[in-house]
């Protein structure tokens, strides 16, 4: 029976791991707690251990790929809300309503 689930294809692994995200999340109400229970339901129906899991999370996050990339994030989002403060946000997208994109 173990060995069934272990080889259905890649794609019902993602789907049936984005369903329980989504089913978590409905519960918890928390998206983070629930993309970690989902990656790491995936994680482990793919075959790996949980110290495998933790590694191989460890060095997507912590690679300078991700790193600059949530540096990039952080920096949209902080603009974002001192635009919003500033009240230049409100006059650009007034400029798009009135102009069009």
């Amino acid at each position: 029976m173990v060995e069934f689930f272990l080889t259905l294809p890649s794609v019902v692994k993602i789907i049936t791991s984005l369903v329980l995200i989504v089913a978590v999340n409905r519960f918890l109400k928390q998206l983070l707690y629930s993309v970690l229970i989902g990656a790491l339901f995936l994680g482990l129906w793919c075959g790996h251990s949980l110290f495998s899991f933790l590694f191989i999370a460890w060095q997507r996050f912590s690679s300078i790929d991700n790193l600059m990339l949530m540096v990039v994030i952080i920096e949209v989002i902080s603009l974002s809300t001192l635009m919003s403060r500033s009240g230049v946000m409100a006059d650009l997208v007034e400029a798009v309503r009135i102009y069009g994109a």
